[in-house]
């Protein structure tokens, strides 16, 4: 009975499967894994871009960014590929060319065909269109007034040019702020010093005066070197002496005309002599 059971136990320990595999080894005396046990030489991981993983977009988020780029590039208006070449031809003093491009900028519907407009009521005023319909906008009215103006000044035998100018100007002080009102005066004042008419400044200028609240502007000393500019030369109000006052105030104001009034009292100086009182 003893050895029988030595025998089974014998048996099953020599013909076990799991035993068997463990018992196996190769000729250099390692042993032979089996087959369902053997471990990966290799593991696949995904691909990570450089940098930290964590603050790289959604892949759809970075394809939707890119989508909607390439759209706003192919949306970019035609009215402001013409208006860029616009400004380049004004800016190489091609003027036919520029009014060409200006034109087909002008027939779209954004703010480059705006501008563009504007700019066009702007340099047919130059050229001495001065009856242009539908003006209603006070921006269309000062790109006509703009124009009037460099119609006078390029050509000064246009008074009709410098009376249209004085026109809009004035009516754009009537109806804008008091701070664009006083800078509109001021531009009216200034065009007619330009043409000569002293008198007609200077019933532009004496009201501004006048009014406490433009006394502290910041265009007060171009008004009063105006004003004394005036004095200086007109034929009915002429005064030099109120000429004098005036370009005192313009070279005690801070801005560009400063040394130019004081420039202007040192004439005076020359010319009044001892009656100059200091």
């Amino acid at each position: 009975m003893y050895i029988r059971t030595i025998c089974i136990v014998f048996l099953t320990l020599t013909f076990s499967p799991d035993l068997k595999a463990q018992n196996n080894f190769d000729a250099r005396g390692e042993r032979i894994m089996p087959q369902d046990s053997a471990l990966p030489t290799e593991v696949s991981l995904p691909a990570v871009p450089d940098g930290n993983a964590e603050s790289l977009p959604d892949n759809n988020e970075q394809s939707q960014e890119n989508l909607q780029s390439v759209q706003a590039q192919k949306k970019k208006s035609q009215s402001e590929i013409y208006y860029n070449m616009a400004t380049t031809y004004r800016i190489a003093g091609e003027r036919e060319k520029m009014i060409n491009f200006l034109t087909l900028a002008a027939q779209g519907q954004d703010d480059f065909a705006k501008m563009a407009s504007r700019e066009l009521i702007k340099e047919k005023a130059r050229d001495g269109e001065l009856s242009q319909p539908g003006l209603d906008k006070p921006a269309d009215r000062k790109s006509l007034a703009d124009g009037a103006e460099l119609c006078f000044r390029e050509t000064t035998d246009r008074k009709d040019c410098r009376e249209r100018t004085h026109d809009e100007v004035h009516k754009l002080a009537e109806e804008q702020s008091a701070q664009d009102e006083f800078i509109n005066r001021i531009r009216m004042a200034a065009l007619s010093n330009t043409a000569g008419d002293y008198d007609r400044s200077l019933s532009i200028l004496l009201p501004l005066f006048e009014k406490p609240e433009f006394q502290n502007n910041a265009a007060i000393g171009r008004a009063w070197f105006l004003a004394g500019e005036a004095f200086e030369r007109a034929s009915e109000y002429q005064d030099l002496y109120r000429a004098r006052a005036a370009y005192e105030k313009a070279a005690a104001s801070d801005g560009q005309f400063r040394k130019i009034a004081s420039f202007r009292l040192e004439h005076l100086r020359r010319n009044l002599g001892g009656n100059f009182i200091q």
